[in-house]
């Protein structure tokens, strides 16, 4: 309370004193008094708890080198990045939290040191403990240049050097971040979109054919034999939209 405060209560209180039932009346003020100023300290107290900052904290590719490789894939495509927190946890001391939610993982760390956060985040990054902090399986959308390029990497591996198959990886993800998730069109889309038009217009076995693809059925795989001019019949009930 301010003195202007404590000197306008004391002058009620006096007033008070004179009149029947001072004591239940004084009583009543000062109880009035308090209440208000206990709510008013907790809706203060209340506020500065709420209040935080939270910035992108990145990580040098020194401090990542324990990271487990799935992981470091990962964390290096978006940018070295995770999000710190800092928040009042007392009087005069404060509290980061560390967090990194993003591509089926959930991993948190925190201190009132922000280097002990950051030991304590990236021990939780190791081979030995990453696997605990999975929220599910994280698939990449296939259209990404990245995920085409994963699964080319996976098809690679064994067929090259060692070393030359590292250095794929390891000029892939030198590549700005907004190339590697460029969505691209691949011939396995334009594969897609062909089927998906063509079973619109006739029998899916025929399309299974112009696939490449044999059909599960014994009939379809040694005895049915399409000339030539029922195919060309059949592509021409197909209407292909121009895009």
């Amino acid at each position: 309370m301010t003195d202007n405060e404590l000197n306008l209560t004391a002058t009620y209180i006096i007033a008070l004193a004179s009149e029947a039932n001072a004591q239940e009346k004084i009583k009543l003020l000062l109880t009035s008094l308090l209440a208000s100023y206990q709510q008013e300290g907790f809706f203060h107290e209340q506020k500065n708890k709420q209040k935080a900052v939270s910035v992108q904290l990145r990580f040098t590719q020194q401090e990542i080198s324990k990271m487990a490789s799935t992981f470091k894939k990962e964390f290096i495509a978006n940018g070295l990045c995770a999000h710190v927190i800092k928040r009042k946890s007392g009087k005069k001391t404060v509290c980061y939290e560390i967090r990194y939610r993003s591509n089926g993982y959930d991993i948190s760390a925190s201190s009132t040191d922000l280097n002990i956060a950051k030991s304590k985040f990236l021990a939780k990054t190791t081979s030995k403990e990453i696997d605990k902090y999975r929220t599910g399986k994280y698939k990449l959308p296939e259209n990404l240049f990245r995920a085409v390029f994963e699964e080319w990497y996976q098809y690679k591996k064994g067929t090259i050097c060692d070393k030359e198959h590292k250095r794929f990886q390891v000029n892939f993800y030198s590549l700005p971040k907004e190339l590697q998730n460029k969505p691209i069109k691949t011939a396995y889309c334009l594969r897609h979109t062909f089927a998906t038009i063509c079973q619109q217009y006739i029998r899916p076995d025929i399309v299974d054919i112009w696939m490449g693809d044999s059909t599960t059925r014994l009939v379809g795989r040694v005895y049915t034999h399409f000339p030539d001019k029922f195919m060309r019949e059949q592509m021409n009930l197909v209407e292909f939209p121009i895009l």
